[in-house]
């Protein structure tokens, strides 16, 4: 599907010229405005009703084709969202009309960007004229790979326009925008897998922690990006490869084999062990195939011999665990630098992880980045509404990830409904690749979600902070319970649950003036330590013992105070401790024949009894709901 977005007639029919010459195109449905220049009124609203009238379009396309979408005349010098916050008849070929456009490229990454005539382009260096070079009219034809992981860097390109826009704003006293900062992605990664679930999350991994993403998936495309006679250079440029072991493209002769990595390297010699100057290399298999042991041994010494190389077993149960699998998460850790949290690629910042408190004044997000996020977020709700597939899932979660990006937390209400969208939209993909779904990481997707809502909670007043953070994740994790529920997951959901009763525990914490009732504090205590054995089995068990051993060490000083002449065998006071513990009393258990009477009416130990009863019928309690839960589901 092609759409075209001009500002006249003229030019419109200038890039449908260009569109009938394309083979690929389906359906061509042009969008074109005509601007009132004779007006001399200005119109403040023309800029939001633009971008809303072309979102609703774009928005409302039933295409099962990638979406491309052209553009007249683009103005690099105004790239930025801080420029043309009005349409006027004056600015709608330069600062406006660009800025629109920009706006469009961060709310649509799934879809293809083409330029007719690109402005200003002489100011910039190089690598940024290649860029767009890479999105001019002349590529349409060209461009085979999908730009949903930012992989030519328009993306990153816009945010870090942005950002020198927010930068040069910080000495401009009142300025609510100076406190703040857009991730940028500057690391490039390559992701070839010919199975689409797994090239959607293994990129999406590379996207989640900071690298632009190339995904290849046919045999054309990597003869193109990794045969130095096709790219004319010496290098690829990606710092990180993630590589399935048995490609088997559908434009790929049968005689061609690359499964062996030194093989593949003469086939694309950008990718031999001579020439490849990538930091990272996964090469991905699931290891089962008998007649491929050799191959799999030699691409494990080949590995060995690159620096930062490893072979991975699937299944991969999600991002997290692909992170955590190829360790990743450790060795991309920038201990140099604490504004850099550790997982990420180089350079980019998310979750902010040293940010000074004076950086959290102001108000909202810029007015257009949030006009953004919450197109970003809509369309996320919407693809997850419709999800089939675990792709479906990623693209949903990637819409969300960038909408929390792009406002970074100065909307919090809007920055933590995305943060709840994305770990939800991550959990559902996850649970979808069958075979798959019991490798769930939730201890390090929760540590995550700890740091991405404090990073958000910052912006709320001070003294209000905590409660917004424990309510915020007492939501999320509700989310994902249901989450786990749905898909049969109910190992990882007992530990969210676990999860979800510690954080809800601290928010029923005794307030106001019941922080000074003991009553009130002790009942607390009490649920939370139930809370606690709910955790695991084995919990309970160890309490059991631990209840056994106390209640018998007291009985026996008392009935050893109260008779000395009673001889004191351990294994009795045990026997009596759990005839007591499921509510009997001193004269179930005929256990001292001389005595018994003595015992009746010992005041001491009718005590021991009572309290011993009910600790006892507590944690019989605790252990029967925990069976229960267990059973119910079974």
């Amino acid at each position: 599907m092609t759409f075209i977005l001009c500002q006249s007639k003229a030019t419109a029919y200038a890039c449908r010229l260009w569109c009938e010459t394309s083979d690929d195109v389906t359906e061509l449905t042009p969008l074109e405005h005509e601007i009132d220049r004779n007006s001399l009124e200005p119109k403040p609203e023309t800029y939001q009703a633009l971008f809303n009238r072309f979102v609703l379009t774009l928005t409302n396309v039933d295409r099962t084709d990638r979406l491309r979408i052209l553009v007249d005349v683009f103005d690099a010098s105004y790239a930025s969202q801080f420029e043309g916050d009005d349409i006027t008849p004056s600015a709608i070929t330069s600062s406006c009309w660009s800025s629109l456009i920009s706006s469009l490229v961060l709310a649509f990454p799934d879809a293809d960007w083409f330029f007719g005539i690109v402005l200003g382009k002489s100011l910039l260096d190089e690598s940024d004229r290649k860029l767009l070079d890479h999105h001019c009219f002349s590529q349409l034809n060209s461009i085979s790979s999908s730009n949903v992981f930012d992989a030519s860097g328009l993306r990153s390109w816009i945010r870090q326009r942005t950002n020198i826009n927010l930068s040069g704003n910080v000495k401009a006293e009142g300025n609510r925008h100076s406190a703040f900062q857009l991730p940028v992605r500057s690391e490039a990664a390559a992701v070839i897998e010919d199975e689409e679930d797994y090239a959607m999350l293994h990129s999406y991994a590379a996207y989640r922690y900071g690298y632009r993403v190339q995904i290849i998936k046919s045999w054309h495309q990597l003869k193109k990006h990794f045969k130095s006679s096709r790219t004319k250079t010496n290098s690829h440029g990606y710092s990180l490869i993630i590589e399935d072991m048995r490609l088997q493209f559908a434009d790929k002769d049968a005689s061609t084999h690359l499964s062996n990595l030194r093989e593949r390297g003469k086939e694309c010699d950008l990718l031999s062990e001579e020439r490849d100057d990538s930091r990272f290399r996964f090469l991905v298999t699931t290891g089962q195939d008998e007649s491929l042991r050799v191959d799999l041994k030699d691409n494990e010494d080949f590995l060995n011999s690159h620096d930062g190389g490893r072979v991975l077993i699937k299944p991969i149960g999600g991002p997290i665990e692909f992170w955590e699998k190829s360790r990743l998460k450790h060795e991309l850790s920038h201990l140099d630098d604490a504004e850099f949290p550790r997982g990420n690629a180089a350079r980019f910042v998310w979750p902010p992880v040293k940010i000074m408190d004076d950086l959290y004044s102001g108000h909202a997000a810029p007015g257009k980045l949030a006009m953004v996020a919450n197109v970003l977020l809509n369309r996320s709700r919407t693809v997850a509404g419709n999800a089939a597939t675990p792709s479906d899932w990623l693209l949903a979660a990637l819409l969300a990830g960038d909408a929390v990006e792009l406002i970074g937390g100065k909307t919090p209400a809007m920055a933590l409904d995305a943060l709840r969208l994305k770990h939800v939209a991550e959990v559902r993909a996850e649970c979808a690749f069958v075979g798959a779904g019991f490798h769930c990481d939730l201890t390090s997707r929760i540590n995550e979600l700890d740091a991405e809502i404090k990073s958000v909670c910052r912006w709320y007043k001070k003294e209000n902070r905590k409660n917004c953070f424990w309510d915020a994740k007492a939501t999320i994790l509700n989310e994902l319970i249901n989450v786990f529920r749905d898909t049969g997951q109910m190992e990882e959901e007992d530990k969210c649950l676990h999860a979800f009763r510690k954080v809800n525990r601290k928010l029923e914490r005794p307030k106001n003036i019941h922080r000074f009732n003991p009553l009130a504090w002790a009942l607390h205590g009490v649920l939370a330590y139930a809370e606690f054995l709910l955790f695991s089995l084995t919990r309970i068990l160890i309490a059991f013992a631990v209840v056994i051993v106390i209640f018998s060490l007291i009985s026996m000083a008392v009935v050893g105070s109260k008779f000395p002449e009673t001889p004191a065998n351990p294994i009795f006071f045990v026997a009596k401790q759990l005839n007591w513990m499921i509510g009997g009393g001193t004269h179930d258990v005929n256990v001292f024949s001389e005595s018994d009477l003595g015992e009746a009416q010992s005041p001491s130990l009718a005590f021991v009894s009572i309290v011993a009863n009910i600790v006892g019928v507590f944690h019989f309690g605790i252990l029967m709901s925990f069976l229960y839960g267990l059973i119910s589901r079974k």
